[in-house]
């Protein structure tokens, strides 16, 4: 009950009619809700009412957008789960004929849908992904950058480095000391 309750209940529902709508269950949207209640359980200062009012702006926003906020959930097609694969095994070595044959399409094919998606070679984009999470481990833990490379299934150190410094602009040492302040 409030001022925008219409307009947010027609973004929710905008066939106008009282409609039940299935969203996936999402751990994040429980523990944005969660902190909203501990929020007002404990406290009603000033600060604290405009953080909760914040958070369950969040919390109504995720499920509102629940298919914008995550297009994961919803994603059925190859190259989604192609991408889900991806990221399940950053740790091994794939070649594109692994990925085509995970998708049960022929290479060519496989490629050119992948490419048409994402503007990259599934290959590519197999190692950006192995080099997002070379960010997460540069910055989170003082593994060296072999360990960091062979974690991630690049036999070759430097060949991992080459691709950091590639796609990253800086080399993986430098990465460390430019973000990682503590």
């Amino acid at each position: 009950m409030g001022e925008n309750t219409d307009e947010i209940y027609n973004r929710y529902s905008p066939t106008k009619e009282p409609e039940v709508v299935l969203i996936p269950y999402d751990e994040n949207q429980v523990n944005i809700f969660n902190q909203v209640i501990t929020l007002l359980e404990n406290t009603f200062g000033e600060k604290e009412i405009e953080i909760a009012n914040f958070n369950f702006l969040h919390f109504l926003t995720s499920l509102l957008y629940h298919k914008e906020v995550n297009p994961s959930a919803y994603a059925t097609d190859a190259v989604s789960d192609s991408i889900k694969y991806m990221k399940e095994h950053l740790s091994n070595t794939l070649t594109i004929n692994d990925l085509a044959s995970e998708q049960n399409m022929s290479v060519s094919y496989y490629s050119e849908r992948f490419k048409k998606k994402t503007g990259y070679s599934p290959i590519q984009y197999f190692i950006q992904l192995k080099i997002q999470k070379s960010c997460q481990h540069l910055f989170f833990t003082d593994d060296s950058v072999k360990q960091i490379s062979l974690a991630l299934g690049f036999e070759d150190p430097f060949y991992f480095s080459r691709m950091f410094k590639k796609i990253m602009g800086l080399s993986p040492a430098k990465y460390r000391g430019q973000y990682k302040k503590y």
